[in-house]
């Protein structure tokens, strides 16, 4: 809570924790400079919202811009008795499951759209009389995985549209592994870039629904990605490979120069006092993949 000068009185330790990791002092925190930090408005654009509250009353949402420590941020700005109201709320959770909403439809579109032309094909083909009897049950046959495709596809929605907010961040559900992948990629090319390592991405552009963790599927590839990088020398490159096979869809990431085995297990098994660390990461990972279905190895 800002008074009509401009200067905070009421903060409470969330919102001094937030403001310090923005890189901003709370005692000296203006409401522009704190609605530029969580928006990413521009300071002209922050002012103007901020001063047209001041001057008529009411609120205004604003938009979502920066992630601060990995987390999102919307903001509410009010006039309340003169004084004014800065009130920030997280808004991680629902911009990730809006994300592994758009991610499940994006893919059942696509793959609906080529079981229903799978399934009109077989109905043709199972009603033509000119078809020796094998041929027709083939087309049944083919009908049958068609449909099983569309039902498990919507088992895959079902499953998240009935996830209650506490228990996703531990639920298993269905995610496509594709979009993981790129945006791990587009978080780590700055660090590649900076040591220039090239990160190359081969496979398929839709891939099958696999059963994870969406954001420690995130925090894996990314920090798997990340360990390659940091061992490769400039110039050289680092390989992503998406092979979807008929029993399970796998990640080979390739390059570097190479931990030996013995050393690789080691740091897997020491426990570092860092839990973001990447290896703390990759050893409590190896545990939890397996509580998936899959397998994480080196």
């Amino acid at each position: 809570l800002f008074d009509a000068s401009g200067i905070p009185f009421v903060m409470n330790p969330s919102m001094r924790r937030l403001i310090e990791n923005s890189g901003l002092r709370p005692a000296r925190t203006t409401p522009v400079d704190l609605v530029v930090a969580l928006s990413g408005m521009e300071t002209d654009a922050a002012r103007a919202a901020i001063g047209s509250i001041v001057r008529r009353g009411g609120q205004l949402l604003l938009p979502q811009g920066r992630e601060i420590d990995g987390r999102c941020y919307a903001v509410r700005v009010a006039r309340v008795a003169g004084d004014l109201l800065l009130e920030v709320s997280d808004t991680t959770e629902q911009k990730r499951l809006a994300r592994l909403q758009a991610d499940l439809a994006e893919n059942i579109n696509v793959r609906l759209r080529n079981d229903a032309e799978a399934m009109n094909l077989a109905v043709r083909l199972a009603q033509d009389d000119r078809l020796p009897a094998e041929k027709r049950e083939r087309a049944l046959g083919l009908l049958s995985d068609a449909l099983g495709r569309v039902g498990s596809a919507f088992e895959a929605l079902s499953s998240l549209a009935n996830a209650t907010a506490p228990e996703r961040d531990a639920q298993v559900l269905a995610v496509n592994p594709r979009p993981v992948l790129e945006r791990a990629v587009e978080r780590l090319r700055p660090e590649a870039d900076a040591a220039a390592v090239k990160i190359r991405v081969t496979g398929p552009a839709l891939a099958s629904l696999v059963d994870a963790e969406p954001d420690f599927l995130d925090r894996i590839v990314e920090t798997m990605l990340q360990i390659v990088i940091g061992d490769s020398g400039p110039g050289s490159a680092v390989t992503v490979e998406m092979v979807e096979r008929e029993e399970n869809t796998t990640l080979d990431i390739s390059g570097g120069f190479g931990l030996p085995a013995a050393l690789f297990a080691a740091s897997l098994a020491k426990a570092p006092e860092d839990a973001a660390s990447p290896f703390a990461i990759i050893s409590r990972a190896v545990a939890r993949v397996s509580q998936w279905g899959g397998t994480l190895t080196a």
